[in-house]
């Protein structure tokens, strides 16, 4: 039996901290990471986060995540959170009330150290037959490239070049988890329609907007993007991509010219845009549909007035108030 997502996360509320389910879960995930029985990536991330709060039976001492070979993928997405901005521990690092020092620190960064090496070798590559994978490595590689053009602008040298190379490659794999750990629970392709279009979603769709619209504060070098705000629930971009498009369609809106969409949303106007694509579907038939490219907080100033000539008209559906 596999635990979802929104359960773990409820479980983490703490006026569950105590009660008889929490530690149900919890045991039963202990039983399975010692069998080594497969855990989804939620799964693991909760319990191998929640070993140093107990004792082993034999000495009393906190267990260590770092003992069970399959919470390697979990302490990686653990650390990850607490180094994100300090990828080479130069910095203290704080973990619940403490600081993070010594052995312990060194242990850490070793790890993400040999996560970068290894993880490097493969967004390198071209040609993943997985999407997830294909897409993650791509957008990885457009950020290394956005990289060393910043750094020659700059006139920055080596060092700083290569702790925001090693920064985004350690950042993709969080992401790479973060969108696979998602699609455990979900379908790979939401389908919408707009009108008579066939709208598709995707991963690709999830990874453009988590690579190029979030995580500001690791991205000195992507000059002119915006980003968002906690609006959005970006461990579930699909599903809030699904949310909007719904409510823009319900409006059967004349106005929609396949390429995009403006609307406002807590006081702030975003734009989704739209790509044409085609693919092959089985039979030899060929199939197109507008796929989400993007996502994105509209900040430039020549864009909003664009967007409100063009689209001069307001009508509200459920949360937004969408450009007509």
């Amino acid at each position: 039996m596999a635990f979802t997502r929104e359960e773990l996360r409820d479980l983490n509320d703490p006026s569950n901290f105590h009660t008889e389910r929490k530690k149900e879960v919890l045991q039963a995930l202990i039983n399975k990471l010692v069998a080594n029985e497969k855990l989804t990536l939620a799964e693991g991330e909760w319990v191998c986060g929640k070993l140093k709060l107990l004792q082993s039976h034999e000495d009393y001492s906190p267990l260590d995540p770092y003992d069970y070979p399959i919470c390697s993928d979990a302490i990686f997405r653990l650390k990850y959170r607490l180094y994100f901005n300090n990828v080479n521990g130069w910095y203290p690092a704080w973990e619940w009330d403490r600081e993070v020092k010594g052995a312990e620190k060194e242990r850490d960064i070793n790890m993400l150290s040999s996560h970068y090496e290894s993880w490097y070798e493969t967004i390198v590559k071209t040609d993943h037959r997985n999407d997830i994978l294909q897409n993650v490595s791509t957008e990885t590689r457009h950020h290394i490239r956005g990289i060393e053009r910043y750094c020659r602008q700059q006139y920055l040298g080596s060092h700083r070049r290569n702790y925001l190379i090693k920064s985004i490659v350690l950042h993709s794999k969080y992401m790479y988890y973060l969108v696979c750990e998602y699609y455990e629970e979900n379908e790979d392709i939401v389908r919408a329609k707009i009108n008579n279009n066939a709208i598709r979603i995707d991963s690709f769709s999830f990874i453009h907007i988590l690579f190029r619209h979030y995580s500001q504060i690791i991205k000195e070098y992507q000059v002119g993007k915006s980003y968002h705000d906690e609006s959005f629930d970006y461990k579930n971009i699909p599903k809030e991509l699904l949310r909007i498009i719904e409510a823009y369609n319900s409006l059967q809106p004349k106005s929609f010219d396949a390429r995009r969409i403006y609307f406002l949303f807590r006081d702030r106007l975003h734009a989704i845009w739209f790509r044409s694509i085609r693919y092959n579907e089985p039979g030899g038939k060929v199939k197109t549909e507008l796929r989400v490219q993007t996502l994105y907080p509209v900040e430039d100033i020549k864009e909003k007035e664009q967007a409100k000539l063009r689209f001069p008209e307001t009508c509200t559906s459920g949360e937004f108030e969408f450009l007509l």
